[in-house]
């Protein structure tokens, strides 16, 4: 059953201590430090049947980046791919004077991006609009 009218997205939300032990790991490298969340499904209703509230784990397992924005590539039960296909990832950084807006990661990453060492971290699933 649907609570809303207006469509949003799930997504997996890091706290702040999450956030800040993987910018010591991964540095920001652009002005706006994004690390918000991973999305699960955008442009969908919010369904009360989902498991919003749980924690979830993923892993960090690659980097893509081109000059103005950069994204950190993630893994959930050991998959990249989300529910529609795309890649789970973290915006992790941009510079919007060139151009960039966080939605510009999913181009990038399907543009290819170098594995890294993996890193563990948990994120909350909630439902955004």
């Amino acid at each position: 059953m649907n609570t809303t009218n207006r469509s949003g997205y799930e997504a997996f939300v890091l706290d702040d201590a999450t956030r800040a032990r993987l910018a010591k790991l991964f540095v920001p490298s652009y002005p706006e430090w994004v690390g918000h969340h991973v999305t699960n499904r955008f442009g969908v209703l919010r369904e009360d049947n989902r498991s919003f509230g749980s924690v979830h784990n993923f892993e960090v397992v690659g980097y893509a980046h081109k000059d103005g924005i950069e994204a950190l590539v993630v893994s959930r039960n050991g998959s990249t791919k989300r529910p529609d296909g795309k890649v789970y990832h973290l915006t992790w950084s941009l510079d919007r004077s060139k151009g960039w807006k966080p939605v510009d990661s999913n181009r990038i990453i399907a543009e290819g991006y170098t594995s890294v060492p993996s890193c563990a971290f948990t994120a909350t699933f909630e439902y955004l609009n």
